[in-house]
């Protein structure tokens, strides 16, 4: 078993004290933290996808290595308000910046980058694609977990959906043609809900409820809700992933020969 835990949209600020949308960020992200250490069993890596900083700033993400010294990998994608430059020299994430896979016992991590310079959509790039392909190619006989920022299918709010993947076509065809995906994990949405993939009827992304403005009220629950799964007869595997969003509770995710549970 392994146990994963992602943090999103930490949005914190060169200054302490500067907040976003009246949160201040930095004092919310330490709570997590603090919520994060209680942790029994210990996590098996830590994985930061996207807007940790919301001004882009070295401070900001120096802040964030300096409250990360974890004795575990801490992988790091950016989201639109993020400066990859600086989030790369800051030795933040454990791994190269992404895009990149780490693999963790039998699961293949794939951590994508969607950013787009002074934009808030996101794109991937056909080199990008090719990559994937052959990441998750070796990822066939395993399991393989995608993660990435900008959500690539409507999630039914306008302006949301203006921020999301353009053109995402490409990438779910390099999903559905590798059942190795047992999990894609969006983080920018309002609420927790499950996204099926209608092309291949059994292919599902799973849309996992993280803040889009850090410090909300976690409004909406999900209680035994489970993604069919037809791979079920390879292995059976037990594995958690878990979320903290930046002021709320923890989300566990167990991922399990038989399907996806979301527990709350």
């Amino acid at each position: 078993m392994i146990r994963l835990i992602q943090i999103t949209d930490t949005h914190i600020y060169a200054e302490a004290g500067d907040c976003f949308e009246g949160v201040d960020t930095r004092a919310s992200f330490e709570r997590v933290i603090k919520h994060l250490h209680r942790f029994n069993p210990a996590y098996d890596g830590l994985l930061l996808t996207g807007d940790l900083a919301m001004d882009g700033s070295r401070e900001a993400y120096g802040y964030l290595r300096h409250m990360l010294a974890e004795e575990v990998p801490v992988l790091c994608l950016p989201g639109n308000h993020d400066q990859p430059r600086f989030l790369a020299e800051s030795g933040l994430s454990t791994a190269a910046p992404a895009p990149l896979c780490y693999v963790i016992a039998e699961w293949h991590l794939i951590l994508l980058d969607t950013q787009v310079d002074d934009c808030a959509h996101g794109e991937i790039e056909a080199a990008q694609i090719d990559w994937l392909n052959r990441s998750l190619g070796a990822a066939d006989d395993d399991y393989a977990a995608v993660f990435l920022h900008h959500h690539p299918a409507s999630i039914g709010s306008p302006w949301m959906d203006a921020m999301g993947l353009v053109s995402p076509d490409a990438l779910w065809s390099a999903i559905d043609a590798h059942p190795a995906v047992r999990l894609v994990a969006l983080t920018r949405t309002p609420e927790p809900r499950l996204v099926p993939r209608a092309r291949s009827g059994s292919r599902y992304a799973v849309d996992l409820c993280s803040i889009h403005a850090p410090g909300d009220a976690l409004r909406c629950g999900c209680e035994g809700a489970r993604l069919p799964d037809h791979r079920s007869q390879r292995r059976g595997s037990g594995n958690e992933f878990g979320r903290a969003r930046a002021d709320g509770p923890c989300m566990t995710i167990h991922v399990s020969g038989s399907g996806v549970d979301l527990v709350w």
